[in-house]
């Protein structure tokens, strides 16, 4: 089952229709409404639409489904369903899962995926290595209530190969509609302020009580320098309306947290969206020492979109000693983009100054202030159907020292252009970028080009080219030239799918060649009876540097195998006691 929800934004009151588009040609139903019979919807009115989507119990593999509203204007009189006018439009999409063989059976099965990745290489001498993985993601029960994800990854012997990596990971993540535990390795997040992002080996315990929701975190950075750990709790209040995006109208979380430190940082985070198209989010922090000394910071977005506009505010400021995702920034940010001509005509604006050393530290080496400016125009051509867009950008970056150290001013230009012809799309892109250092009055040029085919031969086959060229010309150092191109391919059959690709580019200047590359890669997904799913690909790598008498080169060959599979757990929730007995005495 999926809900949409349909609202008359508009300035008068209006009558609809609903047609709806379920992939895959699965029958569908809507509960309390039916789509011959027109929708009268008052000014600032909404209609909740739930669409029930019956799936076959045989199908032999997972699959997104994807299910499709438009809503068209009915009239006076009843529009046809088919008729190309719209109001609106939504799409949404359901992860579809198999059953073990596709044949019902009294077992409820979990899907695991088995992984290999080796590699080789060849620099002055040979080294080896690689990881093992064991995945594994899905439903304990029938009706989703209760989701398990696994993954165990064990490293044979990285040596430096970034394709792999240094320590091994373990995660465990168990939800449930009435609480959620995390254990291993997981990325955590509390606020924009406090802990945006961070991925450590911890545990986290969360329990939902609605309105509320009460949490607490421990982890260690094992991947950073520092190894830097935390511990946090928090509680959250929502008011939930399913008319705006999230389904919460209101959502306040006050949160506590301490690094390890001299210090621990509280923090107020608070989202409101007034009405469904404009949401705004306050966040508000504060760090206390030991000494008592308060170092704060907030963090302010609003965003808004329109069937003709769009547009968002960002402002985040913290003091030089606050301990959070910030320290020392000020940072103002907004962008608004306008749709005009049925959306055919498109411009959009971005622009922000941040600037950091807000003290004027002479013991940091500058302070550091960016103004962007960004602003782009993009027309579909009628008739046609050329896309074109093109885009200046203006970037200032100045050292607010009184002794400066730099003082750059950039100007970039992009040109595209898109055009389909058939089962052929053809692409263009330039760039030209002008850099002028104000201090030292010298100026730099680069100019790129690309050019790119894409080609559907047939429903089974996709072919894609492209050549591209990068031109630089430093007021110091040597010019230089880049030339590259990539083509890959992509073949289908009934449960094969091979894909293949190679990327090249070649680096010079005028003193000779400096650098080669050849990145050949080729994989192939084999679809097997019963969900089950066996995939390989291998990778070759070769690079040459010439920056001697003799060229340097490192070969690297890398390989990955993976095996995926479903595991029995118990008995299918919806096998009764009763039933099972009849099973027995029948077989």
């Amino acid at each position: 089952r999926q809900r949409f929800v349909v609202y008359n934004n508009g300035n008068t009151d209006i009558r609809i229709l609903l047609d709806i588009k379920s992939g895959e040609q699965y029958e569908y139903e809507l509960r309390d409404l039916d789509a011959t019979i027109p929708i009268e919807l008052k000014i600032g009115a909404q209609q909740t639409v739930d669409v029930i989507v019956h799936t076959d119990d045989r199908i032999r593999r997972a699959f997104k489904h994807r299910l499709e509203v438009i809503v068209r204007p009915a009239g006076s009189g009843e529009t046809p369903a088919g008729s190309e006018s719209r109001l609106a439009r939504a799409v949404g999409y359901a992860e579809i899962v198999p059953l073990t063989t596709g044949e019902g059976g009294l077992m409820h099965t979990l899907p695991f995926e088995l992984g290999l990745r080796g590699f080789v290489d060849y620099y002055d001498y040979w080294k080896a290595g690689g990881e093992i993985e064991l995945t594994s993601k899905g439903t304990l029960d029938e009706k989703g209530d209760h989701q398990i994800a696994l993954q165990l990854k064990k490293v044979i012997d990285s040596d430096g190969n970034p394709l792999v990596e240094n320590t091994d990971r373990y995660s465990l993540a168990y939800t449930t509609p009435w609480f959620r535990l995390l254990a291993g390795d997981h990325g955590f997040v509390l606020s924009p302020l406090l802990e945006n992002y961070r991925f450590g080996r911890g545990g986290l315990a969360e329990a939902y009580l609605p309105p509320f929701s009460l949490g607490a975190y421990y982890y260690q950075d094992l991947w950073s320098s520092d190894h830097g750990q935390a511990a946090a709790t928090y509680v959250n209040f929502s008011v939930l309306d399913d008319s705006v995006p999230g389904g919460r109208a209101y959502q306040a979380a006050l949160s506590v947290m301490s690094r390890f430190s001299d210090s621990v940082s509280f923090g107020l985070r608070q989202f409101y969206y007034p009405v469904s198209d404009i949401g705004l989010e306050l966040d508000l922090a504060t760090d206390v020492n030991r000494e008592g000394r308060f170092q704060n910071a907030l963090y302010f977005r609003g965003a808004g979109a329109h069937s003709w506009i769009d547009y968002m505010v960002n402002v985040i400021y913290a003091d030089p000693g606050f301990n959070g995702s910030y320290q020392d920034l000020y940072r103002v940010a907004a962008n608004v983009g306008l749709y005009f001509l049925d959306r055919r005509l498109t411009w959009r604006s971005h622009f922000y100054v941040t600037e950091n050393n807000l003290g004027r530290d002479s013991s940091l080496p500058s302070a550091q202030r960016i103004r962007f400016f960004q602003t782009g125009a993009g027309y579909l051509i009628p008739g046609l159907n050329t896309n074109a867009s093109l885009i200046w950008q203006n970037i200032e970056t100045e050292d607010l020292f009184a002794a400066h150290t730099y003082d750059d001013i950039e100007n970039n230009f992009k040109l595209s252009l898109k055009q389909p012809l058939g089962n052929i799309s053809l692409s263009l892109t330039a760039l030209l970028s002008f850099k002028l250092n104000s201090l030292t009055n010298k100026s730099g040029f680069l100019h790129n080009y690309n050019a790119g085919v894409e080609w559907r031969v047939n429903p089974t086959t996709d072919l894609n080219f492209s050549l591209w060229y990068e031109g630089t010309i430093e007021p110091v150092l040597h010019d230089f030239h880049r030339f590259g191109g990539e083509a890959t391919a992509q073949f289908k059959w009934d449960n094969l799918l091979w894909l293949v690709s190679l990327r090249s580019g070649i680096v010079g200047n005028e003193q000779g060649l400096l650098w080669v590359n050849f990145d050949l890669n080729s994989g192939l997904t084999w679809n097997l009876p019963g969900n089950q799913t066996l995939s390989a690909a291998i990778s070759w790598v070769w690079t040459g540097v010439f920056s001697g008498s003799e060229p340097d080169a490192l070969n690297t060959f890398t390989f990955w195998v993976k095996y995926k599979a479903v595991s029995y757990t118990h008995l299918r929730a919806h096998e009764t006691v009763l039933d099972l007995v009849c099973r027995l005495l029948l077989e």
